[in-house]
């Protein structure tokens, strides 16, 4: 029992670190939550009417989500950029709350620093069964200067499912378990929903991991 409880204390530790750091990273971003947004203006205004527009289809009309209301008379007018309806679903709590989508788009904003190192920490923890070495890890992955040099483009901070996507595919090689499928699939179709870019480059590099293991015979058998 003490040992559970050790280990809850180390992940809200690793969390708090993260988010810590997240609102450090990015001060004074922190204290203009409702009002403002990073970096220019273009792209995170274009992403925060992506974001309420989702919101407001998927709640209300889904099956007119891709209609969007601009380029009028043209349909499926949202397919023409991203469409960040993975983005959308973390940020669908707080505009149904507080109506407010430059408020969802700064969570989201957040969101993308703090859950992509604590997903990083938890691959390279599983991986080499060092905290540190996890904790670097996650820290690079997470606060490397090409996230910052993208600031204002959400879809490209966008890339907290990746780890997650190969720590649940390293699972399921290693016990063949279909929770850990099931995990692997949710989390790789929140990426697709999430970046068109990042989707290329993860299906691209998980059918070289999964030939390269393949041919290693490194599955195991169901369970």
């Amino acid at each position: 029992r003490k040992e559970k409880i050790f280990k809850v204390y180390k992940i809200l530790g690793m969390l708090a670190l993260f988010a810590s750091l997240t609102v450090l990273m990015t001060y004074p971003l922190v204290f203009k939550l409702g009002s403002h947004l990073p970096d220019t203006l273009y792209e995170p205004l274009l992403n925060t009417w992506l974001l309420a527009w989702d919101v407001r289809q998927i709640s209300t009309d889904p099956l007119n989500l891709f209609n969007a209301n601009i380029f009028y008379p043209h349909e499926r007018v949202l397919a023409y950029s991203e469409h960040l309806i993975g983005s959308s679903l973390l940020a669908m709590p707080i505009i149904l709350l507080t109506d407010n989508a430059i408020m969802a788009y700064n969570f989201v904003f957040l969101l993308s620093f703090c859950i992509s190192a604590a997903a990083m920490y938890l691959l390279v923890r599983y991986l080499t069964g060092h905290t540190w070495s996890a904790i670097i890890a996650a820290l690079i992955f997470a606060f490397c200067p090409f996230r910052f040099s993208h600031l204002s483009q959400l879809q490209v901070l966008t890339i907290q499912w990746l780890p997650l996507i190969f720590l649940y595919l390293h699972k399921y090689m290693a016990g063949a378990r279909y929770r850990h499928l099931i995990l692997f699939m949710i989390f790789y179709i929140l990426q697709a929903l999430s970046c068109g870019y990042y989707i290329l480059f993860t299906t691209f590099f998980m059918v070289i991991f999964l030939l390269i293991n393949i041919k290693r015979g490194s599955f195991a058998r169901q369970n």
